[in-house]
């Protein structure tokens, strides 16, 4: 019985595919896709998402008049379905009616209408799959080894994705923020090698804390208010009056002063031209009325005797 239960000596080229029970083991202890490269994984996805997707379109739309839809439709659906594009430039093919050609073992373009055709009956099993991609890998290698070079297939690979690394708590970035389960939520901030360490001598830093805090606070004085300066309500605004002026009040009413300069102890309204310094005569001058021993504080810093 040992010797019975060994794997007995079977060439798989030479097995019929479709005889076979279990895809897992021909009888030898070989699977039956013990020789699938790159090209025939993609092909074995491609047959069964397709086989996946005319059969649910028909179930989804449950219309006896719409049981497929035309090959032009295939990226939409393709891209509904399966999130996700399909490009026949993986397949090194133009067209997607080149790719579907591919696999027609399982689905087909009619040559009438161009609607896609499922040639693979909804109850089937996806070892069936597996027996028709072995089937067509056999077929190619035949073509090759009879000189046919347009049997080879080469398909892009794609670039595989690294996965995700887990957040760990020393790797966190600046401001980043890094929870834990049980744990409150801790902010890190990154380290900049451009900064030292600085030493703080513990002893030192508790006796200057608490000098600093028995010192009285510094209390700065208050901002003095600003100085407001008195509005003149005079329409004349003639500079500053000189010390013994008199404004007549019929020239208070009469409208503004003119331009000039009144000297003190004159009752005229009109202006005397030019500024006589101190120690000169004056000439008498009509409706000036000048006291002779009264002597008047000018701006020039000086008295004189009018």
């Amino acid at each position: 019985k040992a010797e019975d239960d060994k794997p007995t000596d079977i060439d798989p080229d030479e097995l019929d595919v479709f005889t076979v029970e279990n895809v897992n083991d021909i009888g030898s202890g070989e699977p039956l896709y013990s020789n699938f490269e790159y090209e025939d994984w993609c092909l074995l996805a491609f047959r069964i998402e397709l086989f996946l997707l005319v059969h649910g379109f028909r179930l989804d739309v449950d219309d006896v008049e719409r049981q497929t839809f035309h090959e032009s439709h295939l990226p939409f659906y393709y891209n509904r379905y399966w999130k996700k594009a399909l490009d026949p430039k993986m397949y090194n093919r133009g067209t997607t009616s080149d790719v579907v050609a591919l696999i027609k073992d399982a689905i087909e373009i009619d040559t009438d209408s161009g609607m896609l055709e499922v040639k693979v009956s909804e109850d089937q099993t996806f070892d069936h799959f597996v027996k028709l991609a072995e089937e067509h890998r056999r077929e190619r290698q035949r073509r090759l080894d009879a000189g046919d070079e347009t049997a080879e297939l080469k398909f892009r690979k794609l670039t595989p994705v690294p996965p995700a690394k887990a957040p760990v708590l020393n790797a966190a970035k600046a401001g980043q923020k890094t929870v834990i389960a049980g744990h409150r939520p801790v902010f890190q901030v990154a380290k900049n090698p451009l900064l030292k360490p600085v030493v703080v001598n513990p002893v030192k830093a508790a006796t200057t804390a608490s000098s600093q805090s028995a010192k009285a606070p510094h209390i700065r004085p208050a901002v003095k208010a600003p100085l407001i300066r008195p509005v003149l309500t005079n329409a004349a605004k003639a500079g500053p009056i000189k010390p013994g002026l008199t404004i007549p009040p019929q020239a208070q009413s009469s409208g503004p002063l003119k331009a000039g300069l009144i000297k003190p102890g004159t009752s005229s309204t009109q202006p005397v031209q030019g500024v006589k310094r101190p120690g000169l005569s004056i000439p008498n001058i009509a409706g000036v009325t000048q006291p002779a021993t009264k002597v008047a504080r000018t701006s020039f810093g000086g008295g004189a005797k009018w």
